[in-house]
């Protein structure tokens, strides 16, 4: 019988800061019978579990099992008492509120940290990591399939979406994305959208509302455009805008000081500054990596003649000091 049932009877006794407790006559009771508030803890063990062992006579805290493997984990309240809680010089048996356990707030300026690949990190940052390599793995296993898909990117984004694993929900910001490093590589340009860098999928401003007006939140400059990218610290951006349509032959039309232009020119006025990626054609320009290259500062926007003979408008761009620095030449040699 004893090895049947066998019971661990633990009582606590909490501070004076827990529920308060209702008297069920008008009687009153002194400070310290009120502070003696006890609750009665009692756990079943299965039958194979061998004796007890105990390094201390007064607490559970030293409690643990005998039988090989077994995990001394401390004991959890499986059946709380709601009589004998309170025990008075009298012996009556006062009932107190049920005991509530807030969970513990987060800090204010404090990064929360959790383990991702064996690597302690914030959880923003795991957050990206997951993100990313759930939509390349589906990018591979739609390329595997031969199902002769040609967007592979955004066949897996819409798959992603009806299977419920990810979703549109990065808000626009200005500065730094948590979770997003200097120097972070990406496929994609989805791979912008879903980590909350940029959200469009072909456009090169990205912009928000500030202050009853848009400022630029987010540019993406590509070698393959007319941008100029040769310093590291400093870039030349062209505006967006003034091309031909699909079979349209000719000189482009002129840009104009609108949309992501003027976005743009006003974080020059407001001194905002810009999220940058560079886009490297690789492999003689058949993939381009897009590589977070930090904020930048719009120190000046001037118009001219383009080369293709119409009206442009070149945005001069500086790096933000205090910022690591991108080895450009191993993204270079960066194989997909």
């Amino acid at each position: 019988m004893e090895a049947e049932n066998r019971r661990v009877t633990v009582i606590r006794e909490f501070p004076e800061i827990f529920a308060p407790v209702r008297q069920s006559s008008s009687k009153g009771f002194s400070a310290n019978e009120v502070k003696k508030r006890r609750f009665t803890v009692i756990r079943d063990f299965p039958e194979n579990c061998g004796p007890l062992k105990s390094s201390s006579s007064n607490g559970v805290s030293g409690m643990h099992h005998s039988t090989p493997g077994f995990d001394p984990t401390p004991l959890k309240i499986t059946k709380v008492h709601s009589r004998n809680l309170v025990e008075t010089s009298a012996n009556r048996n006062i009932r107190v509120n049920p005991l509530i356990v807030k969970k513990p707030q987060k800090l204010k300026g404090k990064v929360q940290e959790m383990k991702y690949s064996g690597q302690t990190i914030s959880r923003e940052r795991a957050k990206v990591t997951e993100i990313i390599t759930l939509f390349r793995d589906k990018c591979k296993e739609i390329s595997r399939s031969g199902r002769g898909i040609r967007r592979v990117d955004t066949t897996a984004l819409s798959e992603l979406k009806k299977e419920g694993k990810i979703w549109n929900q990065s808000p626009s910001m200005l500065g730094s994305v948590p979770g997003v490093n200097v120097g972070d590589k990406f496929h994609y340009r989805i791979e912008l959208h879903l980590v909350g860098l940029h959200k469009h999928f072909e456009r090169g401003i990205d912009t928000m509302e500030y202050g009853g007006t848009r400022i630029a939140t987010c540019i993406v400059a590509s070698e393959r455009h007319l941008d100029k990218m040769n310093d590291p610290n400093t870039l030349v951006y062209i505006g967006e805008g003034g091309v031909l349509r699909r079979h349209e032959i000719g000189v482009p039309p002129d840009q104009e000081l609108k949309g992501g232009n003027r976005a743009l020119w006003m974080n020059m006025n407001e001194e905002k500054a810009v999220r940058v990626v560079r886009g490297l054609a690789l492999n003689s320009g058949q993939k381009i990596l897009y590589v977070y290259d930090g904020l930048y500062e719009v120190k000046g926007c001037k118009q001219k003649k383009g080369v293709m003979g119409n009206m442009i408008f070149e945005f001069q761009m500086v790096r933000c000091t205090g910022q690591p620095q991108v080895p450009w030449e191993k993204c270079r040699r960066y194989q997909f």
